[in-house]
């Protein structure tokens, strides 16, 4: 994945304005806790695309640096593999899924 990201010549008009927001907080973890904070909870209440999604990004941007693969890598360990996991979870101990199995053990298949 990382390869794929160096590759990509795409130009990011909406989303990178997420990113530079998210690089942004990133300096105010270590330098201002408190306010990144008061911001994050000023953002909520007075702006369409607040900051509270992006202060995990922000975190691991703030220990591994400001890069375009460190703010995507956040978003897959933090927000993308635990949504599979739980969708998986979710479909697998369901209790449809579980009456499904149910009856295909009842019913060996003969040849």
């Amino acid at each position: 994945m990382p390869q794929h990201i160096c590759w990509v010549r795409q130009l990011y008009f909406w989303d990178n304005a997420g990113y530079w927001r998210t690089a942004a907080l990133s300096a105010l973890f270590f330098s201002d806790p408190a306010g990144l904070i008061r911001r994050t909870v000023e953002s909520v209440f007075t702006n369409d695309y607040n900051y509270l999604p992006v202060i995990i990004p922000a975190a691991v941007m703030s220990v591994f640096g400001t890069s375009r693969i460190a703010f995507v890598l956040a978003i897959v360990n933090f927000y993308v593999v635990p949504f599979w996991a739980a969708m998986y979870v979710a479909v697998h101990d369901s209790p449809v899924s579980r009456s499904a199995r149910s009856r295909c053990r009842s019913y060996p298949i003969s040849r």
